[in-house]
């Protein structure tokens, strides 16, 4: 091949290759290390989902997001898009708008939304599940996306290593007597 009125064979290519560092042939030992360990990531099924599941879910907490949060979540873009145009066509074409007013934000839903409550209808005040509640919360939202759950035999059992009367929401124990006694044991 002729550039810029050179022949070009890829003699970069083939020195690459053939370095005396071995930089080549470290880097192509790596590619195919990289590439088995993708094949074994593939046939054990690490993650625990499958790839015809289109369910969303993070892979730190594998909870499974509900269909809301996930038609929140892949409409994300094209929703941005439209605000886009929206914004040029009020602030900048019509110019109803005041450029410099405030945008209005858009909440989307996430799989933090999962752990949100409402803890009082009347004032409309929503706390976040934490501590022990949390792993009810995702045996429920499991059962609730089609996943097989068990729930009387997870029933069964103590779900905490303290008991809730001892222990604050966050985690941190009482400051009274009875947790005192359970602290010394």
């Amino acid at each position: 091949m002729k550039l810029f009125n050179k022949n070009d064979d890829d003699e970069d290519i083939r020195t690459f290759k053939n370095r005396a560092d071995g930089i080549g042939l470290r880097v192509s030992s790596e590619e195919e290390y990289i590439k088995k360990t993708m094949q074994l990531f593939g046939s054990y099924d690490i993650f625990g989902v499958h790839e015809e599941e289109n369910r969303l879910f993070p892979i730190s907490s594998k909870d499974v997001a509900t269909i809301d949060i996930t038609d929140d979540l892949l409409t994300c873009e094209s929703l941005g898009k439209t605000l886009l145009k929206e914004f040029a066509e009020k602030r900048l074409k019509e110019q109803n708008v005041e450029f410099y007013a405030l945008i209005q934000k858009v909440q989307s839903k996430k799989c933090a939304y999962l752990y949100k409550q409402t803890v009082s209808e009347k004032q409309k005040v929503t706390k976040m599940f934490k501590a022990d509640r949390k792993l009810m919360q995702r045996l429920f939202n499991a059962a609730n996306s089609g996943r097989a759950v068990e729930t009387a035999s997870v029933l069964e059992h103590e779900l905490s290593d303290v008991p809730l009367s001892f222990a604050k929401a966050s985690g941190k124990m009482h400051e009274t007597q009875k947790t005192s006694i359970l602290q010394g044991q």
